[in-house]
């Protein structure tokens, strides 16, 4: 392993420490001395490897939230994109409203 700081952001650091504990993300957030047991640091020093690694952080985790729905991810899938549920929204919406068109002219480049 190289000797390059990992750097992770505010949100991946709670989800993976919800990930890792079980304890509420909220939980994770907001408490600064969160108490894990030897199996969740062991556990937890195998995901940051990982992201070291550039693994993403549904890979390592096994899944990604999408429509607030849990679908389960492996290197063999696609990782849903939150850009991706506005497209779902305006396309469900235009079908929904029947102006298909609408759709092609949200995204238009």
């Amino acid at each position: 392993m190289s000797n390059h700081a990992l750097k992770l952001n505010k949100k991946t650091l709670v989800n993976l420490l919800h990930y890792v504990s079980g304890k509420p993300r909220s939980k994770c957030l907001s408490d600064i001395n969160i108490e894990i047991s030897f199996q969740e640091y062991a556990l937890l020093s195998r995901c940051l490897k990982l992201l070291h690694k550039q693994v993403p952080l549904a890979y390592v985790v096994g899944f990604r939230e999408f429509f607030s729905r849990k679908f389960w991810v492996n290197s063999n899938v696609l990782i849903p994109r939150q850009e991706s549920e506005l497209i779902v929204e305006v396309a469900v919406d235009s079908v929904i409203n029947d102006d298909i068109f609408k759709v092609k002219k949200k995204f238009e480049f």
